[in-house]
């Protein structure tokens, strides 16, 4: 796939103040308001966060699958992500099944009232189930090349489907970084090398069931 220039990605960051948080990978600095959002009219709004800190992510050591919860930053990150998207209506949060992800979850949907969190292992988007005998002959970059593949494909067919269960409404979905990262770049054209995605920071997608694009 043909990588766009760091020119486009900088024409594509003025866009517009929210968006520009969105693809450095910051937290919302003011709350989202209900009334700035464009209206629905039957499709569904789906906004990517990130998961809160962790004591790992602060050292920069690397997780995985390694199921390590929040540290104390992360929970205090994770309030004032609730704050700043408290008043926009979600009922429905969606979550990895990895404690950093559904506790990150559970904390900003303590802000919306009678709000469910449903914790779904497929968030993370690994095909664990795949038959691997082989990947020691295969080069790094093919691995990689494959994993950009495989989470690109799952993670956009598990949205699109989650557009037609919540038609008219707004969902967040926390997950993890490799995730908002491929995303942004197959859906926006950004390139690889300049997109970084911070604890809690988030992208807005639409859905309709049949498309799916970045939300600006």
């Amino acid at each position: 796939m043909k990588l766009f220039s760091l020119t486009l990605l900088t024409t594509l960051l003025c866009v517009s103040s929210f968006a520009a948080e969105c693809y450095r990978g910051e937290l919302l600095k003011e709350k989202l308001k209900q009334e700035s959002l464009a209206p629905l009219d039957g499709k569904c709004r789906i906004i990517l966060l990130r998961h809160a800190e962790t004591a790992w992510n602060a050292k920069g050591k690397k997780q995985g699958w390694t199921d390590i919860p929040l540290n104390e930053k992360g929970k205090e990150q994770a309030k004032a992500l609730g704050d700043l998207l408290s008043d926009i209506t979600v009922k429905t949060f969606y979550a990895s099944a990895l404690s950093r992800a559904t506790e990150t979850a559970e904390i900003i949907a303590s802000s919306h009232e009678g709000a469910k969190v449903v914790p779904d292992e497929a968030i993370r988007f690994f095909r664990k189930d795949k038959i691997r005998c082989f990947d020691f002959l295969k080069s790094k970059e093919r691995k990689k090349a494959e994993m950009f593949r495989e989470v690109t494909e799952d993670a956009i067919a598990y949205l699109k489907n989650l557009s037609l269960k919540h038609p008219g409404e707004t969902v967040i979905v926390v997950t993890h970084s490799r995730v908002i990262k491929y995303l942004l770049i197959v859906l926006g054209g950004y390139n690889n090398s300049n997109v970084r995605i911070k604890n809690g920071a988030i992208a807005r997608l639409i859905g309709d069931g049949q498309t799916l694009s970045i939300e600006l």
